[in-house]
């Protein structure tokens, strides 16, 4: 048993380890399952861990599929865990990955969302060249309605790309930002998107080997109903 009132709990290496609960004996005392020797077993102030397993609990990662785990009633839900627990080596029969594994280990399985691509930006074909750099930079807005990407190598100067997102749920090219300043290269090389809560939205465009490596940063400006970027500003950096 531990006392949990005064944090006297098992502490020798001997005992180390994961128990489980078998009973909650009062507020301050539970206990656990063990099957050791308890000749040497002392007590030393320490501090303990205590887990609810919302989870389900196996010999070998083959008996979730005999048992009909693999869809279970009710479906995986992000978070859902399986333990493993008898010497969860790595053989074809327990159906685990292959690895070097310590004796009597154990293991927890947890369910996760792989990530898949919904959909590729792509600019029209007479945009692309060699080496443009498309997509150094992206960024999207705060509402998800907006992707910017930049291709700092494009041309002479470097271009921006914009997406709006229609009806259907899907990003559709609106149209690429230029710059017109002069001495201009690198544009693109970094984006950044601002929203307002009335709806305006502020993008910022770094071209940092601009004016012989000075740097320029251009802002501009769109507003809610507006499908286009107006050019506000164009921020130098120090000589």
């Amino acid at each position: 048993q531990c006392d949990w009132s005064s944090d006297v709990c098992s502490s020798d290496l001997a005992f180390d380890g994961f128990y489980q609960v078998y009973r909650v004996m009062s507020l301050n005392e539970i206990m656990v399952s063990y099957t050791g020797s308890t000749t040497n077993l002392t007590t030393l102030p320490g501090n303990g861990m205590l887990f609810r397993m919302d989870s389900m609990r196996f010999k070998y990662m083959e008996d979730s599929r005999i048992y009909g785990l693999t869809n279970p009633p009710n479906g995986w839900k992000l978070g859902d865990k399986i333990w493993i627990d008898d010497d969860a080596q790595t053989t074809a029969v327990q159906g685990q990955p292959y690895g070097t594994q310590p004796s009597g280990t154990w293991k927890v399985y947890e369910k996760q969302a792989p990530w898949t691509y919904q959909q590729q930006l792509l600019k029209s074909s007479g945009e692309y060249s060699t080496d443009d750099g498309y997509g150094t930079s992206v960024k999207m807005s705060a509402d998800g309605l907006i992707v910017v990407t930049g291709s700092p190598q494009s041309g002479a100067t470097g271009a921006v790309n914009t997406f709006l997102k229609n009806y259907a749920g899907e990003f559709v090219e609106s149209f690429s930002i230029s710059p017109l300043g002069a001495n201009t290269t690198t544009f693109g090389s970094y984006v950044d998107l601002a929203t307002t809560a009335a709806g305006a939205t502020t993008l910022s465009v770094s071209a940092p080997t601009s004016y012989s490596n000075v740097g320029y940063v251009y802002v501009y400006n769109k507003t809610l109903n507006s499908t286009t970027f107006d050019r506000g500003q164009i921020i130098v950096g120090n000589t």
